[in-house]
């Protein structure tokens, strides 16, 4: 056999293989998306893009320096 053959098959052997792991992977990444998405959900809203709870941290600072 030529190295242009085995070339030839080993790139069709690779194909296959990637091509078939694609959808585990991204099955993996979706639930990686989902719990991540999960634990966001669950710790809540940043303050800097929360408005009403930036204005009440306001407040409180306010009147702890009065």
């Amino acid at each position: 056999m030529g190295s242009e053959y085995l070339a030839i098959m080993l790139s069709k052997h690779s194909e296959g293989v990637i091509k078939s792991r694609i959808p585990g992977i991204q099955s993996l990444i979706n639930k990686t998306l989902s719990d991540l998405e999960a634990e966001l959900s669950h710790l809540g809203k940043p303050i800097s893009t929360d408005v009403g709870a930036l204005m009440d941290a306001r407040k409180l600072i306010e009147r702890e320096m009065e």
